[in-house]
């Protein structure tokens, strides 16, 4: 089914600045820019639908890299004058709240026109269920929203670069602009389903784009978990209910049923449609903006605008949900499949950079938070966030979706621990060496996820260095052990073992993959740790622990991989007191080594007897290395494409006291750190309060 919408089996559904000010009310918007300068600046706003160019005919700026992948480039000058217009036209008033409008480029001026009243696929919200794969939406439940303290009312969806293989991606597909399920006075008279584990009644509101209908606009709603199965919806119920689409005239009910075979009804309702406004190819992505703004107090409806070829089209939606305001702090946004719980299938080696944007009265950018919320998905995996400059006056939460090579799912932030033992914290720019042994906590954000390791000493010809030797993870109410010596993984105190390219599933969504020597244990709300286990035959070396996040920033963040302030140059007790460099040897194997130590009462290695507790002398440097074994590792860590000073000091060093060139294979693979905190010896510096 290469270049189709392959079809899921998903049972149907019984639901920064300042912000933007217009003169007669808040709307909400939709706003797809496409290529097409030239043509724009020729047309009049009553130009006809049917007498608009076929999208695909628009010239687009390409490039054809060496090995003939269609890379297609993500501003040039006319993209840029298209998008200024685009900014200035969504923000103003039209004069009718619930007419729909059209504007044309550069004319900033609103033409009304006439909006229909047309059933629309219902795409149906996630219901977690079964192993999440690597992959965007649906079942797996793998997307980044961007999430914001204050509410949203301003969001903005954009892709940055589309790089593709060839021609046979979807041409069909939904492009969604989802808020998080929020607490809305709609669901007054809502039976509860009695389902343990539900939030209970909820709303849901999508913005979408849809290559139907020769393109088309609208916003969706749903109530979701309404009532038990068997409920009636929500008053107006629509006599056309068919169990598939969502009708503008009233609620339809879909039955969901979650993973352990529970059934409830959501309800949903469609506004109105602009169609015929125009379709574009997935290969020029890069060409669409995507922009909502929730309705207010003043504004009797929201609003929605899908611009194509420099002409805006704009639909009045029914405003089901008056409170969203007040409740909107998470976005997603992505290209899905066609509705219907459907899958948008990409060619091999297609990747595609994803911008969310909001606006909600602060100028610090949005978090990242590991969710999606529908249930369409599309087969790209999420690989990597970026920290890129806003576009406009927007906040940014930029990221990577791909399906070249083999990628695994990436966390909203990540961390690690390596070698011999070098510390990468979350804030992704600091790098320390921590060489003490004994049981430590690596990572805590409370009681649901609290991740410990052993470190023990290294070879007895380089003292004073170390490696993790085992890690222990407590999700929820689940602890499951990774143990270096032997080999093994250990699930509630229970030796379990997991075939090669498995995955085991466990209650509260939590699941550990298998690959090779590699153990990957998740949960449903995006926390993660990897244990890569370096072997040599049978013989496992030591582990490499990589932590990471699905909220981010997180500042409940706590332990040896934490601190994840801006700070570079300091590192933080369990106490509070921050250590600022020059860090003593000291203070780091002292009152910090001893902070985030583990008591024996408290450790999570249960199977295991009470850990070897001690500390390094003194800092192992260069100079301490056997001459003839550090030449050997330089000449191996260059060879394998280590570059950056930083890492490749570390991978000498590794490479050395391991005594073992697959040390070299982790530092082909990280992020070179900004700063490295290099401890000394009796610095007479103690930590202050802050």
């Amino acid at each position: 089914m290469k270049g189709m919408l392959r079809k899921l089996n998903v049972a149907p559904v019984v639901s920064r600045g300042a912000s933007a000010t217009l003169c007669c009310a808040t709307f909400a918007v939709l706003s797809f820019v496409f290529t097409a300068f030239s043509y724009a600046q020729t047309q009049q706003p009553a130009t006809p639908l049917a007498q608009q160019p076929a999208i695909d005919r628009i010239p687009v700026e390409k490039t054809l890299p060496l090995d003939g992948r269609q890379v297609i480039n993500a501003r040039n000058p006319q993209q840029l004058a298209m998008e200024a217009w685009r900014r200035k036209i969504v923000h103003l008033p039209r004069e009718k709240a619930s007419a729909c409008y059209r504007a044309v480029y550069p004319e900033l001026a609103w033409h009304e026109v006439a909006c229909k009243m047309i059933p629309q696929k219902a795409n149906p919200p996630r219901v977690p269920k079964g192993i999440r794969t690597d992959q965007v939406g649906g079942n797996s439940g793998a997307d980044f929203s961007a999430s914001t303290i204050n509410n949203i009312n301003e969001a903005e969806g954009q892709f940055d670069s589309v790089t593709t293989s060839g021609t046979g991606n979807p041409t069909a597909y939904t492009l969604q602009m989802n808020t998080a399920p929020f607490n809305t006075s709609t669901c007054a008279g809502s039976t509860p389903t009695g389902i343990a584990g539900l939030p209970g009644c909820q709303g849901w509101e999508q913005f979408v784009y849809s290559t139907d209908n020769s393109g088309e606009v609208f916003i969706q709603y749903w109530i979701l978990q309404w009532g038990p199965s068997g409920t009636t919806c929500k008053s107006p119920v629509s006599p056309s209910c068919d169990g598939a689409h969502a009708f503008t005239d009233g609620w339809c009910p879909y039955t969901l049923t979650d993973g352990s075979g529970n059934s409830f009804v959501d309800c949903v309702i469609n506004g109105a449609t602009n169609s015929g406004i125009g379709t574009v190819s997935t290969a020029s992505l890069n060409n669409i903006a995507m922009t909502a703004f929730p309705e207010d107090a003043t504004n009797a409806s929201d609003n929605a605008i899908a611009t194509i070829s420099g002409v805006a089209n704009h639909v009045a939606g029914s405003n089901e949900f008056p409170d969203l305001s007040t409740n909107w702090n998470a976005v997603e946004y992505n290209i899905f499949g066609d509705g219907g719980g459907s899958e948008a299938f990409f060619d091999p080696n297609t990747t595609i950079e994803v911008r969310t944007s909001v606006a909600s009265n602060t100028n610090l950018g949005p978090g990242c938070a590991f969710e999606s919320f529908t249930g369409e998905s599309n087969n790209l995996t999420l690989v990597a966030t970026t920290s890129n400059p806003p576009k406009g006056n927007l906040p940014s939460l930029v990221f990577t979706e791909t399906n070249a090579g083999n990628p695994a799912t990436a966390p909203c932030s990540s961390a690690i621990s390596l070698g011999d033992t070098h510390i990468h914290p979350f804030n992704g720019r600091t790098e320390y060496d921590f060489q003490a042994y004994g049981d430590f906590i690596l990572v805590e954000t409370g009681p649901d996820f609290i991740v410990h390791t052993r470190q023990v000493p290294g070879p007895p010809d380089y003292p004073g260095t170390s490696t993790n030797s085992a890690v222990a993870v407590l999700m929820g109410h689940t602890r499951i052990a990774v143990y270096l010596q032997p080999a093994r993984l250990v699930v509630n105190g229970k030796t379990t073992e997991i075939a090669n390219g498995g995955t085991l599933e466990l209650p509260g969504g939590v699941q550990v993959t298998r690959i090779g020597a590699e153990y990957f244990i998740s949960d449903e709300k995006g926390n993660s740790v990897r244990a890569d286990l370096v072997t040599s035959g049978s013989e496992a070396l030591w582990m490499n622990i990589t932590v990471g996040l699905g909220h981010s920033p997180d500042t409940r963040v706590r332990g040896l991989l934490g601190n994840p302030s801006d700070r570079v140059d300091e590192i933080k007790t369990a106490r509070g007191f921050v250590i600022k460099v020059p860090v003593d040897v000291k203070d780091l194997y002292g009152q910090f080594a001893d902070s985030w130590r583990v008591r024996p009462a408290d450790s999570l290695f249960n199977e295991l007897p009470p850990a070897i507790i001690g500390i390094p002398l003194k800092p192992l440097t260069a100079a301490d290395l056997n001459p003839a074994e550090k030449a050997h590792a330089l000449a191996a860590c260059k060879t394998a494409g280590v570059t950056n000073a930083a890492l490749l000091d570390d991978c000498v060093l590794d490479t050395t006291v391991l005594k073992n060139d697959l040390a070299v294979r982790i530092f082909t693979k990280i992020t070179p750190p900004k700063f490295v905190i290099k401890p000394f010896l009796h610095v007479n510096q103690n930590a202050v309060p802050r």
